[in-house]
Parts: structure tokens; C-alpha cells; sequence
């Protein structure tokens, strides 16, 4: 997993518009690096019309075109499907009102190596589960950090451990749990407590 093509693939997951257009797109600059390499930058989900027109001329810009892949819709499926074949996924973001992120969460219960803005709720994430780059990194900066972790197949099994135990860590049923002995307290959570009742 984590090679396409034979090539490191790196997934970008979400919606993208125009608003977040600029000469460091990540998309389109993180392909342009390393040379000898080619890594494939793919954007799995809807993108507006100008903003793929800009990542296509930036991309274009950089000679990497053949390397950046725009899936459009796909359905629930496909997308898993995306996050399992990809090397590493970068969920990044320009603004935060402090919201999680679904595809962050499905690449870390999923296990796909990930990197992220660090800010909002993304911060909160422990470093072993998720990279992350500084808000404002250039397409150059976050090019090295996804060039690192791809390359190195010993810290993205790493992570995929850790995310594994986070999830597990934070799942519905912990959270459950948490919520009972904060009601009930310790001492009194039994078995009986959480059996369902007839």
C-alpha cells in the first residue's frame, strides 16, 4: 500500500475552491520536487472549475501536469478506497473555526499516513498520529515534509501503530465509557450498568 503507479502517491481529500488558490498550492508544488521521483499529487473530491484551472497552470508551470490527478465526485467506496492505495494524505487548511475534519479522521481510523495544518483541532492531534506543518507553509516547505514521510517507510508504520491505537483510544465505545464513570463514577460501573435493558 501507499505506491500507485509505482510511484509514491499523495492524496489531498476534501472539497477545494478558488479561495484557495495561490502560487503555493501545495498540489501543484509538492510534485514539482525531487527530482528522479515522481511523486502524484490527487485531489479525490469536487473541485471548483477556476481552481483546477489554477493548480492545471501552476502544475503546467512546474512540468509535473502528467503528475496531478483530479478524481471529481466519487462515492463513499471509492473515497475509502482512495485513502487505503494512498502513501500519505495532507488535510490542510487556510482558516479554522476550530471544526474537525472527517477525512482526517477516516485516514487516522482507516490508517493512512497523514499530514495537516497545525491549527484548530488538528493541533490536538498527537504528533506520533499526524505531521504537521506550520499554517502559512510554503509549497516548497510542505513539499519536504510530505517528501519526508513518504520516504520513509519506517516512520509511516510507525504512525499507522499509533493512529491505530488512537482510534481505538477514541472510539464511540470509549467515549461511552468516559461519558459513565464521569456520571456514575468508577466505583460504581459494573457490567450490569452497561448491559441493555429489556
Amino acid at each position: 500500500p501507499g505506491v500507485i503507479v509505482s510511484c509514491v502517491g499523495v492524496g489531498f481529500i476534501g472539497s477545494l475552491h478558488v479561495r484557495r488558490a495561490s502560487r503555493s498550492t501545495p498540489a501543484a508544488g509538492a510534485c514539482g520536487r525531487a527530482p528522479g521521483r515522481r511523486p502524484r499529487s490527487i485531489l479525490v473530491g469536487p473541485v471548483g472549475a477556476e481552481y483546477r484551472d489554477v493548480l492545471e497552470s501552476l502544475a503546467a508551470d512546474r512540468r509535473c501536469r502528467d503528475r496531478v490527478q483530479f478524481t471529481d465526485v466519487v462515492s463513499d467506496e471509492e473515497y475509502h478506497d482512495w485513502l487505503r492505495r494512498v502513501g500519505v494524505l495532507a488535510q490542510l487548511r487556510r482558516t479554522s473555526n476550530g471544526e474537525s475534519s472527517a477525512a482526517a479522521c477516516d485516514a487516522i481510523a482507516t490508517g493512512t499516513p497523514l499530514v495537516v495544518t497545525d491549527m484548530g483541532a488538528f493541533s490536538d492531534l498527537p504528533d506520533a498520529v499526524a505531521a504537521k506543518v506550520a499554517h502559512g507553509a510554503t509549497a516548497d516547505e510542505l513539499a519536504r515534509h510530505l517528501e519526508s514521510l513518504a520516504l520513509d517507510p519506517v516512520r509511516r508504520a510507525e504512525m499507522i501503530e499509533a493512529q491505530a491505537g488512537y482510534a481505538e483510544a477514541n472510539s464511540y465505545d470509549a467515549a461511552a465509557e468516559a461519558l459513565l464513570v464521569a456520571l456514575l463514577g468508577a466505583d460504581r460501573l459494573r457490567p450490569a450498568a452497561l448491559a441493555p435493558t429489556r
